[in-house]
This record gives structure tokens, C-alpha cells and sequence, in this order.
């Protein structure tokens, strides 16, 4: 009985590389498969980051030199004015008489017409997707 329970002595360095083996196949069932290092994911944003910055960047093909490209708000902004300008155009338009028969009555009525041709050249142009504006230089 005595035989059973005393332990076999062995030598240090056969512990030492029973310890060294049982310790690397723990860290082998513990270590992440299958996933990417932090550090390469962080990096992969990074160069998503500065990918999309320099497509920012990039000047419009379209664009002509000396010009920019005028921001979406500020377009639809000046696109609402000139429809509300149209409008108090057509209503000074209506104000006036049926027969015109003054000259400075024609005067008027043509100047009218005129601004309202050029409101609705205006808000033609306005309205396309892309607007460009000449650089104040």
C-alpha cells in the first residue's frame, strides 16, 4: 500500500517539461482562432477613413476651373426664393390692366415679363442636381 501512494521521484528538468508542455497546449485551447488582431482592425478603419477623406477630396470632374460646387441647402434655399419672386412677379403681372394702351403701362408690363423670363431661366438652372458658382477672387 505504501508502494501505491508514494509518488515516483523523478527529475527536474522531466517536471519542467511536463509543466511547459501541459502550460502551452492550455494557451493553444485558450488562444482566439479565426479572429483578426486589434491592431489590423483598427488599421483596416483607419484606411477606410482616409480612403472616403480623399473621395471627399477629390474635385468634381464636371466643375469647371475658377468655380465651386454650390451646397444642396444653400441651392434649394435660392431655388424657394425664386419661386416666391416668380410668384409676386406673376401677381404684379395679373395687377395690371387688360388693355395696355399707356406707354409707360407697355413699359412695365414688358419689364415684368422680362424678370420673369429671367426667374425662370434662373430657377432652371437652380434646379439641376449640381450647381456651380464662380470663386469670388
Amino acid at each position: 500500500m505504501l508502494a501505491s501512494k508514494a509518488r515516483i521521484a523523478r527529475s527536474p528538468s522531466v517536471s519542467m517539461i511536463d509543466d511547459r508542455k501541459s502550460k502551452t497546449e492550455r494557451e493553444f485551447q485558450e488562444y482566439r482562432r479565426g479572429s483578426t488582431p486589434d491592431y489590423l482592425v483598427k488599421r483596416k478603419e483607419q484606411w477606410q477613413r482616409d480612403e472616403e477623406e480623399r473621395i471627399r477630396n477629390i474635385p468634381d470632374p464636371d466643375m469647371p476651373p475658377g468655380h465651386r460646387k454650390m451646397p444642396d441647402a444653400e441651392r434649394l434655399q435660392t431655388l424657394e426664393h425664386l419661386r416666391t419672386v416668380e410668384q409676386d412677379l406673376i401677381r404684379q403681372l395679373q395687377g395690371l390692366p387688360v388693355c395696355v394702351s399707356t406707354m409707360r403701362a407697355r413699359q412695365q408690363k414688358a419689364d415684368i415679363e422680362r424678370r420673369i423670363s429671367e426667374v425662370d431661366e434662373a430657377t432652371k438652372i437652380f434646379s439641376r442636381p449640381k450647381v456651380f458658382v464662380k470663386l469670388d477672387t
